[in-house]
């Protein structure tokens, strides 16, 4: 099984816009080492000289394989020796007095036994922390960009999610943003198709926002670029998930699972499946009840609810769970039942069609001389006289059309009140459908 580490229920970084527009060529592992480390360091940012997290820790919040710790050493002295350059884009100090600041991401590190000790500069900790504008940063979001070009893409785009689109940012400025070395992708086409187009592309489908793109020219040369930013579907679960088929009830606890608890995706597959979605709901809501949760002082809670699970540890249930269970089953109710409508409207155009078709086949068996009295009677009808529309049709399709055929079969009903004597009922020919599913499969 997947050990997986405990994230605060809000798994989000509020990271100062300056250390997001910044000049710095990091590989997308180095970009997501700079942000979980900030992200762990963050409440405690000003009153605590040194910080501290596990490699385990680390390597999970990245999505990267636990045991190559030499490459995540690599990676955060990268960041010691990176220098970033602030305000790019900041318009507001775009000043005569050119405003500028520079720095490396990381004073020291570290590592030792399996934990990660760092520290900020003094100048840095005021910075992040004292913000004067932020961007949210969804830690599930960041784990599952694979290019590093992605990654850099929706930390620019991100902080503008309100005003649903970027400033104009200058291609030299936007190259610097992305990370992208100077004499890399210089011509245009390239820089657009493996920067631009891939990173777009990664964002749209990973995160909470979908990208637009707009090229300012000068001529034949690209000038500028902007972004505009529309809602996205935000995932719940990554790529691997996709198939995963839920019920209603354990769509809710799976989001429980994922987001509240950072459970691995397999492990929630696979107890749900074991346990059914109200033991597990059960073993949540008491996991998350306890003050160790609440204060953040459990550091594993994966392996509490997987004892809880296994052992049926149990906690009397405060009125507002009971409240909450109420509202979960209303809700699942109602759900329940508009899928169930749905689906039998679904069964009863089904058998329309099935009902139509069978009088069709009748028709089909008369005679040339029958069904040429019986076409001749229809078309002088006061149904097809009453409306010129469908005597014209008629005229044209005859019986390949489907408004005429609706019509044809409520006229031959009128004079054959036995035409559907031998069809079945709607019951039955759900029953029936079913049926043929179930061998099929």
């Amino acid at each position: 099984m997947n050990q997986v580490v405990e994230v605060n229920k809000e798994q989000s970084l509020k990271k100062h816009v300056a250390a997001i527009h910044a000049s710095n060529p990091l590989t997308l592992i180095q970009r997501k080492l700079a942000n979980v480390l900030l992200y762990n360091a963050y409440q405690n940012l000003l009153t605590q000289e040194e910080h501290i997290i596990s490699i385990r820790e680390l390597c999970v919040l990245i999505d990267f394989e636990s045991h190559a710790i030499e490459q995540v050493k690599t990676a955060v002295k990268k960041l010691m020796s990176t220098v970033i350059e602030w305000n790019l884009v900041d318009r507001e100090k775009e000043t005569k007095d050119n405003y500028w600041v520079a720095s490396t991401m990381l004073a020291s590190v570290e590592i030792k036994a399996g934990i990660c000790k760092y520290t900020y500069s003094k100048h840095l900790k005021e910075l992040f922390y004292h913000p004067e504008l932020f961007a949210t940063l969804d830690m599930l979001i960041l784990r599952r960009f694979k290019s590093s070009y992605g990654l850099a893409l929706y930390e620019n785009c991100i902080r503008f999610k309100k005003v649903r689109q970027t400033p104009w940012f200058e291609i030299p400025v936007f190259r610097k943003l992305m990370g992208v070395a100077e004499k890399k992708y210089t011509q245009f086409s390239d820089f657009k198709r493996r920067v631009i187009d891939a990173a777009v592309k990664e964002v749209n489908e990973h995160a909470q926002i979908n990208l637009n793109v707009e090229l300012k020219q000068e001529g034949r040369v690209v000038k500028a670029i902007k972004f505009y930013i529309a809602e996205g579907a935000h995932p719940l679960t990554s790529e691997a998930d996709v198939n995963v088929v839920l019920t209603t009830e354990e769509e809710k606890v799976w989001t429980l699972l994922i987001h509240d608890l950072a459970v691995d995706s397999q492990d929630a597959k696979n107890w749900l499946a074991e346990y059914g979605a109200e033991y597990v709901f059960d073993k949540v809501m008491y996991i998350m009840s306890t003050k160790a949760f609440k204060s953040g002082a459990m550091n594993y809670p994966t392996q509490y609810l997987k004892k809880a699970l296994e052992k049926d540890y149990k906690a009397p249930k405060s009125s507002s769970q009971l409240l909450w269970e109420a509202k979960q089953k209303k809700e699942t109710e109602i759900e329940n039942k508009r899928v169930h409508d749905k689906k039998l409207e679904k069964q009863k155009l089904a058998y329309s069609s099935y009902k139509t078709e069978t009088v069709i086949q009748k028709f089909s068996q008369l005679t040339a001389k029958e069904k040429k009295e019986l076409l001749r009677a229809f078309s002088s009808s006061k149904i097809v006289n009453d409306a010129p529309v469908l005597q014209d049709l008629f005229n044209r399709s005859s019986l390949d059309s489907p408004i005429v055929r609706s019509h044809f079969i409520k006229f031959w009903l009128q004079i054959n009140p036995t035409l559907y004597d031998d069809v079945i009922t709607l019951e039955d020919y759900i029953m029936q459908q079913k049926n043929a599913h179930e061998k099929n499969i």
